[in-house]
């Protein structure tokens, strides 16, 4: 999905520039902390590349997410493709 972008605030120079740069919600969360003088949570220092698959691991919370997951894109009327 491709949507516009709008950055406005404090310290944010006004530009007309258009800028085509990717950018992805992962990139906004830790320059939000930032700003806000927060702390990142280091839930990722024990397997920051995502290497292992904690599905195998933890079946059950693997479960409970899939299920939330599936209620909350039926809720917010998401579909995906093997809906179609």
């Amino acid at each position: 999905m491709i949507a516009p972008m709008i950055i406005a605030g404090r310290g944010v120079a006004a530009s007309d520039d258009i800028n085509t740069a990717y950018v992805t919600v992962m990139d906004l969360a830790p320059t939000f902390l930032e700003l806000a003088g927060a702390t990142y949570p280091d839930d990722g220092s024990v397997d920051p590349g995502e290497t292992n698959n904690l599905a195998t691991d933890e079946p059950e919370k693997y479960a409970d997410l899939i299920a939330l997951w599936q209620m909350e894109r039926k809720r917010l009327g998401i579909i995906v493709p093997k809906d179609l």
